[in-house]
């Protein structure tokens, strides 16, 4: 209930105010940066990889956090495009490898019958 009163007072004040000049509100994103983050040596290489700095010897020890959010976000982006680009190339190397076993008369149903055949014959046992 106290608390409620102070919150109301302030509102109040705030209202009742004849300053003129208002407060501006100041967004903790914006002052994202202006802040200041201690670099490690991987994240002197992703910021070189990402071309931020030419080499490991330019890049200072400290930076700000929105740079160095930028540099794992551009190597985010570039790992999971060559992740992609590898399944799209291991898929069509699967497509050829089934279309080259279907023309040598092989199919998935007979290897499974044989597998399973041998897999009884070798741990059958007596009842």
């Amino acid at each position: 209930m106290a608390t409620n009163n102070i919150v109301k007072n302030v509102i109040a004040k705030r209202l009742m105010s004849t300053s003129g000049q208002t407060t501006r509100y100041i967004s903790p994103v914006s002052t994202l940066s202006q802040i200041s983050h201690k670099v490690s040596p991987f994240e002197q290489r992703l910021l070189v990889w990402s071309g931020q700095f030419k080499k490991i010897a330019d890049v200072p020890s400290l930076v700000s956090r929105d740079t160095m959010e930028k540099a794992r976000n551009h190597y985010r982006i570039r790992v999971n495009l060559i992740i992609a680009g590898l399944t799209v190339l291991g898929s069509f190397a699967m497509v050829i490898s089934g279309k080259n076993a279907a023309h040598r008369g092989e199919n998935i149903n007979d290897y499974n019958a044989e597998w399973h055949r041998k897999y009884n014959e070798a741990h059958k046992y007596d009842h």
